[in-house]
């Protein structure tokens, strides 16, 4: 399997594992990573998922420029044909209704950048590397284009889509791309603490929250204010009280 899948104590993990490629995309792997989100959501023991890679070089290094040859020039199929088959459904704004941290390291390129920024949170190592680098393939980057402006601002996303050059793991905690940067071996214990943190949170509370702060990338702040009151003012005042007792007796414990 080139995408795996676990979970325990509520935190889920899929790991991508194809490191003689650095774990590069072929249409199998896409395939993959879409049964492994999908099963996370249907996880009712898994309350959050961290996103990382089994490759030591790698967190991924983008489409497999290989098999998407292969796929047009032997089987005779168009950018068309495979559009379905190279598609990452969480890229749809509304998908994810649980969290999702990026854990990144080492090269983080094309398709292997723009999933990890629709995941909610991202850790870097010290040795990532990112680069959106579709301008010297020359196949323009559309979803990574919209999510890099929409997280960092335009002139951060720019030079990245421009230049196509790679940026390190300062440079994305300057721009805002990532949350926080540790040592290598220390970046799936701090995605856990991270995890384990949220995990003991109210889900219900993190579901409108991860929903309202979705559409506010996009919405104005008064479009969104009615929405948010709406979806708290419709959970019931008894359970509301249940989930405020719940976190006055964990304050005492």
């Amino acid at each position: 399997m080139s995408v795996t899948y676990s979970c325990e104590s509520g935190i889920a993990e899929i790991s991508l594992n194809r490191p003689e490629s650095l774990n590069a995309l072929n249409r199998d792997m896409y395939r993959q990573i879409n049964e492994a989100f999908h099963r996370f959501l249907a996880d009712d023991d898994a309350a959050v998922a961290i996103f990382c890679s089994r490759c030591d070089r790698a967190f991924c290094a983008g489409v497999d420029i290989k098999d998407i040859n292969h796929a047009m020039t032997v089987e005779g199929l168009t950018l068309t044909d495979l559009a379905n088959d190279l598609s990452i459904f969480f890229e749809e704004p509304g998908q994810l209704s649980k969290p999702v941290i990026a854990a990144i390291n080492g090269h983080c390129a094309g398709e292997g950048l723009v999933m990890s920024l629709f995941c909610d949170l991202r850790i870097a190592s010290h040795d990532a590397r990112f680069s959106l680098p579709e301008a010297k393939i020359g196949v323009p980057s559309v979803n990574g284009t919209i999510r890099a402006v929409q997280l960092i601002g335009h002139a951060q996303a720019m030079e990245l889509l421009l230049t196509g050059d790679a940026r390190d793991a300062n440079w994305a905690l300057n721009a805002g791309l990532v949350n926080a940067v540790v040592d290598k071996d220390d970046l799936l214990a701090s995605a856990r603490s991270l995890a384990i943190s949220i995990a003991s949170n109210d889900a219900t509370s993190i579901a409108i929250m991860r929903q309202i702060g979705e559409a506010a990338m996009e919405q104005p702040f008064e479009a969104l204010l009615g929405q948010g009151l709406a979806t708290r003012e419709s959970l019931s005042g008894e359970t509301m009280i249940e989930r405020q007792g719940h976190f006055i007796n964990k304050k005492r414990e």
